[in-house]
């Protein structure tokens, strides 16, 4: 009998320990809270534990399996303005325009990738919307485009645009015009859309890229403003073939068993890397850490390897150190890869953890 009571207590225990479970993660988010707050630094580089928890479903583990980030979302804005025909005398690129925007449907492989194609005139024309895997049915949207009448309204497609954007995907929004705003809201007005681009899109997968169809489209404002954004690119070419190398923008690594990490890229071309291309990584100058022995391409498995270099004894360095990862690389060898994002949030964690198991009583 005292033994069936033995077993009934601990079956209990094991229940009850069960129905614990689920608070397990606030207990720990309270106990960094407290050891956060206990070891606050002066200068600002400790980050709170918001930061440290927030956004860390991409660790820096051999063991972390590489995975897609989100889905991918592309628009395009695309200008069919009789000018992009040769109308008085314009050059006619309509239909290489065309061309280049179906080569770069055709190198898309991803079949969740959306496209969606807002053309505009003096307004934003009826939108399409399509998957990847229809690729057919896109390209043969796009081969039935035509030029139409009216001057060019770039502000109110750009609002379209962004209208599109989703937060739950990767965006890439591409205007292709052979223009300059001409019609609607005055020029300030798209200046100010431009400018404001990067604080709408600050921490989000949100990025722009303004195509210069041909040399009328060049407007010297217009440029500067888009050469000053982060998440945004001139691109003074019609060809749009681009390749993205995207990333978690928030990582972090503790650095108290080993200095060895890895960041984890997806690139939409990986044969870039058998074909050349090299990266290299560093973070801001500081007095605690340097990135060091960093691989300059993603092995086969998306990963780039690097190493923490600790410029003090452990015992003198932060518990928390708030950085960023910042990427290099040829631009003008490679002018349409592009990372997105360019540089990433980067939390080096400096501090032990607690395991808790549980262990079934045997006889």
């Amino acid at each position: 009998m005292e033994r069936y009571i033995i077993i009934i207590t601990i079956l209990s225990l094991l229940c009850y320990s069960c129905s614990k479970i689920n608070k397990a993660y606030d207990i720990v988010q309270e106990k960094a809270s407290s050891l956060f707050e206990s070891f606050s630094q002066k200068n600002g580089d400790v980050t709170s534990k918001e930061k440290v928890l927030k956004d860390s479903n991409i660790k820096f583990s051999a063991k972390a399996k590489a995975s897609k980030l989100m889905d991918e979302r592309r628009i395009y804005l695309v200008d069919l303005t009789r000018s992009m025909e040769g109308f008085k005398g314009s050059e006619d690129i309509f239909y290489n325009v065309k061309e280049q925007l179906s080569n770069a449907i055709v190198s898309m492989n991803d079949t969740t990738s959306e496209i969606v194609i807002i053309p505009f005139t003096d307004k934003p024309l009826d939108l399409y919307v399509d998957k990847i895997a229809n690729k057919d049915s896109i390209l043969n949207y796009i081969a039935n485009l035509k030029t139409k009448k009216g001057d060019t309204n770039i502000m109110d497609a750009w609002r379209k645009g962004e209208s599109m954007l989703d937060s739950t995907k990767i965006n890439y929004m591409f205007m292709l015009t052979d223009g300059v705003h001409n019609t609607g809201e005055p020029i300030d007005s798209l200046y100010n859309a431009l400018s404001n681009w990067h604080i709408k899109t600050q921490e989000k997968y949100q990025f722009a890229f303004y195509v210069l169809l041909s040399s009328a489209a060049t407007e010297q404002e217009i440029c500067r403003i888009v050469n000053a954004s982060k998440q945004m690119w001139l691109v003074p070419s019609m060809n749009i073939q681009t390749e993205f190398i995207i990333g978690n923008m928030h990582q972090s690594v503790n650095i108290i068993d080993s200095c060895k990490a890895k960041l984890h890229l997806s690139c939409t071309n990986p044969e870039i890397f058998n074909q050349g291309f090299k990266l290299k990584i560093s973070i801001p100058e500081n007095d605690n850490y340097r990135i060091v022995n960093a691989a300059e391409s993603i092995d086969e498995n998306g990963y780039l390897a690097f190493e923490i270099l600790k410029l003090k004894e452990q015992n003198n360095l932060p518990i928390s150190y708030q950085t960023k990862i910042l990427i290099e690389y040829d631009r003008e060898k490679y002018p349409l890869v592009f990372f997105t994002p360019v540089e990433y949030n980067f939390i080096i964690v400096n501090v032990g953890t607690r395991i808790m198991n549980i262990k079934i009583l045997e006889k």
